[in-house]
């Protein structure tokens, strides 16, 4: 139970929404922030990571968080790619977590109205995700209701961060 309060901890600091039950100053407050916390927050928040590019990986002692980091400087072009966000080099653009418990996907008790579900990942036809679009939220979920993964990234309430097409 303890770690289903976290999953929904890290995507409440996520998304700055702080349970009604939750004290303001609780530890989970300074997380890492989707397109808000960069590198060097990350790294005081966290340590050193394993993998030192873009992606980086940490083992937590309840499973694995991933993190994708901007690679561009705001909306400036870099070796041919065009950018995408208006946002500084090292910035979280992508949070995942995968727990290395069981935790059925029913106890999160999410409402599933604002959710698609998606079959994501054709390889593994026993996953199915159910993504909240807007919010940029997308839980894996195995074939028997075991939570695989909760993947943040930016949903499209963020398009105000987006740069502007040519």
């Amino acid at each position: 139970m303890k770690t289903a309060a976290i999953l929904i901890l890290v995507g409440a600091s996520v998304f700055g929404w702080i349970p009604p039950s939750q004290d303001r100053n609780a530890e989970w407050k300074h997380g890492v922030s989707l397109l808000q916390s960069t590198k060097a927050d990350v790294e005081k928040l966290l340590g050193k990571p394993i993998g030192e590019n873009y992606g980086v990986t940490y083992r937590l002692k309840d499973g694995t968080l991933y993190l994708d980091y901007y690679g561009f400087d705001h909306c400036k072009s870099r070796y041919g790619f065009d950018a995408d966000w208006n946002l500084p080099e090292w910035t979280v653009t992508e949070i995942a977590f995968r727990p290395d418990y069981e935790l059925t996907f029913a106890s999160l008790r999410l409402d599933l109205s604002r959710f698609r579900k998606a079959r994501l990942n054709p390889g593994v036809p026993s996953l199915l995700s159910y993504v909240d679009d807007l919010d940029g939220v997308e839980y894996t979920v195995d074939s028997d209701g075991t939570l695989n993964s909760v993947r943040y990234f930016p949903g499209s309430r963020y398009d105000k961060f987006r740069c502007q097409k040519r």
